[in-house]
């Protein structure tokens, strides 16, 4: 059994926006992202382990994809990361990983609003051999290969906010497992500044564990 950076969602999806969204949960997103929380205490360098930096350079450098793909990367260092949050190239990601009960009443809110033009499985293809590719697909191959669309929207959001709640909402609406979820908020911070300037136009496509293959639409 995979384990889920979230508690995972009971209730329907209702059928709104991401914006009906943002005006159902502002309050709890107000206080989450106001409020100090562990990557408060977390941001500063001599707290990283060299594991964790690595990540974070690799983020930096906008090669997180194919790092986490030959193993140059730690997925350990990536989940702890995902749970204190972290700053690459002057943006901060907050944790969207292991939150607090308010923050995951909010995420559990958020992903109940999230429809499948939102957010979506696209494709579930076979497991991945072992040696296939390295890396994370050698170390999982037991695990079947999924691909995920995201909407633009959606992801600019994600940005927008420095990933939080909307981040572990995209996650609770789509399953992810923690370590999926960790290395989905480590793609789209690597990709933070063509994001921003509207490179995921039509969505963002996560591929787990094949991460090398995800892409901006």
């Amino acid at each position: 059994m995979m384990e889920h950076s979230v508690r995972p969602r009971t209730t329907t999806r209702a059928p709104k926006n991401l914006l009906a969204a943002a005006v159902v949960t502002a309050a709890a997103l107000l206080a989450v992202l106001v409020a100090p929380g562990p990557a408060a205490f977390a941001d500063a360098a001599d707290h990283h382990t060299a594991a964790q930096t690595a990540v974070i350079t690799s983020i930096e450098r906008g090669t997180v994809a194919a790092d986490l793909d030959a193993g140059r990367v730690s997925t350990a260092a990536l989940e702890q990361l995902a749970t204190t949050g972290f700053t690459a190239n002057g943006h901060r990601v907050a944790p969207w990983a292991d939150l607090d009960a308010s923050s995951t009443t909010a995420a559990e809110s958020t992903a109940g609003h999230l429809t499948r033009n939102d957010v979506r499985q696209v494709t579930s293809a076979p497991a991945a051999s072992t040696g296939a590719a390295g890396g994370i697909t050698e170390s999982k191959h037991w695990w079947n290969n999924h691909e995920y669309f995201i909407s633009g929207q959606v992801v600019r959001v994600i940005i927008t906010v420095g990933a939080g709640v909307y981040l572990a909402a995209v996650c609770i609406s789509l399953d992810l497992s923690k370590v999926s979820c960790a290395a989905l908020g480590a793609l789209v911070a690597g990709a933070a500044e063509f994001i921003k300037s509207g490179g995921c136009g039509r969505g963002y496509w996560f591929d787990f564990p094949l991460v090398w293959k995800s892409h901006c639409g």
